[in-house]
């Protein structure tokens, strides 16, 4: 008889449940999100196994990859795509988990794509590099509307880039709000460093996979990558992307 697996995955702890072909509970534990703890809870099903849902948002990765080296049928739930019947008096882990395997016996449970564990690396970096764009508008936006507020005037992107500290005191005479000011333009700075050295690290990515394969791309940029953290510590230089992404 074929049994199903889900779990619900959080911080701290994972709540484990497993179903036979007729909705009948087999197993059901809390766990501690230890990997050993979840493979010797599943491995007496190994025989029968058809999958292991599991359900997370952020956290997903250590388990997916340990139950894949052990060689369980991992899979990951699409939870956007999930819905349940209205008027569900039963709302927790429990039958949360048991829902899932449910589907899943069905045929009918929703999953995402599990990206390749040597892709990730390179497409959380450029997630970051998103993150940094996003962090750079909201204090050029927070300077425009230092601007509007205190002077009355609206200052371009463009102009706020230009900016400098002798510049920002000639315009302001008060000292807390120019310094407001100057802090958030360093803030600037420095996350624009950040992103242009993300960004070539894209373009060497995107050139390299496009010659070879993504696994290969990723092995060339964290090669370079190590290669320049060596150079910087050892000649105490700055880190030049447009150096070491050639």
């Amino acid at each position: 008889m074929n049994t199903y697996a889900a779990i619900d995955l959080h911080s701290n702890n994972g709540v484990l449940t497993i179903i036979d072909e007729t909705d009948k509970v087999l197993r059901q534990r809390k766990l501690p999100n230890e990997l050993g703890a979840f493979v010797n809870e599943l491995e007496p099903f190994r025989a029968t196994l058809k999958g292991v849902a599991i359900e997370s948002t952020f956290n997903w990765y250590w388990l997916v990859d340990g139950l894949v080296s052990h060689d369980f049928p991992a899979m990951l739930v699409n939870t956007a795509a999930i819905q349940q019947y209205n008027g569900l008096k039963r709302t927790d882990d429990q039958y949360d988990t048991w829902w899932l395997a449910h589907m899943m016996r069905l045929g009918i449970l929703p999953t995402r794509h599990i990206v390749p564990r040597q892709e990730r690396a390179v497409r959380g970096l450029f997630r970051k590099r998103l993150r940094l764009v996003q962090q750079r508008t909201a204090n050029i936006l927070s300077i425009q509307n230092l601007e509007q507020r205190n002077r009355g005037t609206k200052i371009a992107v463009k102009e706020v880039k230009k900016l400098t500290a002798v510049r920002v005191h000639e315009l302001y005479d008060n000292d807390d709000l120019a310094l407001a000011i100057t802090t958030t333009l360093n803030v600037i700075t420095a996350l624009t460093e950040q992103i242009n050295a993300l960004a070539e690290a894209k373009r060497y990515y995107d050139r390299k996979s496009a010659k070879t394969n993504t696994i290969v791309a990723t092995k060339a940029i964290a090669h370079k990558l190590a290669r320049a953290c060596f150079y910087v510590l050892r000649d105490q230089v700055p880190f030049d992307p447009k150096r070491v992404f050639v």
